[in-house]
């Protein structure tokens, strides 16, 4: 996974010493380890609360980037991420791989289940069937939306309905019927009119 390489600068640094003796300190597979490493080992991290804090972490032999570097070589194709076949196990030989970008979407949406008007299905799927965007999907579960605000709030929502000649917007309506803003949303979705949308 590439996590941009910010608040790191305060990282310790001191049981890295020698690791610039190979010479890679500026390269994209040195970003990519030492970002692995902040993100499992220091709360300074930005993306520490998804990995370290739930118990992500880097077996000590990778603690030393020549060992990660023996045992995944060099990334095989241009942009390259380290993914985890286990998503809930850390960094580790047997349990890490190069993915594309595309691989690496495909697992995380594949493990980020959410329920929806009944039913149960990946962020994937259902940003697909919705319309949605998936990261938008995904960066509002990490920051604790329900599944349904995730799934049924667009980015922007100026849509306005009209019912008995009165128009206001899906929420404005939702909350003087009673009705679930996703609710609504999901009808207009499937081809309701404004005023079968709007039926308690």
């Amino acid at each position: 996974l590439t996590v941009p390489v910010t608040s790191i600068s305060s990282m310790p640094m001191k049981q890295h010493k020698g690791n610039y003796k190979h010479g890679l300190s500026g390269t994209s597979i040195y970003r990519r380890w030492y970002s692995m490493i902040g993100r499992c080992k220091y709360p300074s991290h930005t993306s520490w609360k998804w990995y370290g804090a739930i118990g992500i972490s880097v077996c000590e032999r990778w603690l030393k980037f020549e060992y990660f570097l023996e045992d995944m070589g060099f990334p095989p194709f241009k942009n390259a991420t380290i993914e985890r076949r286990n998503r809930h196990a850390g960094y580790f030989p047997d349990n890490c791989y190069w993915a594309t970008r595309k691989q690496q979407a495909r697992n995380r949406s594949n493990n980020l289940l959410l329920t929806f008007n009944g039913k149960t299905k990946s962020a994937a799927e259902w940003a697909e069937e919705l319309g949605l965007d998936y990261e938008l999907v995904s960066d509002r579960k990490y920051k604790g939306w329900s599944d349904e605000d995730a799934l049924s709030i667009p980015k922007v929502d100026a849509r306005i309905l009209v019912k008995n000649g009165v128009s206001k917007t899906r929420f404005e309506w939702a909350k003087e019927l009673g009705i679930k803003a996703g609710t609504i949303w999901w009808r207009l979705k499937h081809g309701w009119s404004d005023e079968e949308a709007l039926e308690p």
